[in-house]
């Protein structure tokens, strides 16, 4: 079950955080370049199902456990409301992922370990996957070429004739 740290533990989360992504105003965390550079990552943006449809709890889960994650934090963006913008400890089991869809529903939050060595930004409308190639595939469960080419299809459909800004996150993270 998810875990809500005291505000002590989670200003320290929130600091351990500070330098691999950046609060964006209008969907949560987005990941600083240089930091996902620097460290030899990939990201990959994927069409968000509130956040994790069941699928993919199926394949993020085994994935993260086989690499050997058995925990994570969950943090909610720091626009949220207060009451939102809580930070988690989580187990990397699918009850607990599902408990994650029911607590964070659509609100923006970052999933990560403690050792920063993977993690899932997830706003409204997209998750972003970051972390080292062979493990975001593995928890994505097809090759990032693919996925990338689904979410660029999903901003198509849903930006026709509208705003750009998904299919600018496409561009970005191809």
């Amino acid at each position: 079950m998810l875990r809500k740290l005291s505000e002590s533990d989670a200003a320290r989360v929130r600091d351990l955080i500070l330098g691999m992504a950046v609060p964006e105003q209008d969907r949560g965390y987005d990941f600083n370049p240089e930091w996902i550079k620097e460290r030899g990552w990939c990201v990959v943006p994927i069409e968000d199902a509130g956040h994790f449809a069941d699928e993919e709890i199926r394949h993020i889960v085994p994935a993260l456990n086989a690499a050997g994650y058995p925990s994570c934090f969950a943090v909610g963006a720091p626009d949220l409301p207060a009451e939102f913008a809580n930070v988690y400890e989580l187990s990397v089991c699918e009850e607990d992922f599902e408990a994650f869809n029911a607590e964070f529903g659509i609100l923006r939050g970052l999933l990560t370990d403690a050792g920063l060595s993977w993690a899932i930004s997830c706003n409204e409308w997209f998750n972003l996957f970051a972390g080292p190639q062979s493990l975001i595939e593995q928890m994505l469960g097809v090759p990032i070429d693919d996925a990338r080419r689904d979410f660029l299809a999903y901003a198509g459909v849903v930006e026709q004739g509208g705003t750009e800004g998904l299919m600018r996150v496409a561009r970005q993270y191809s």
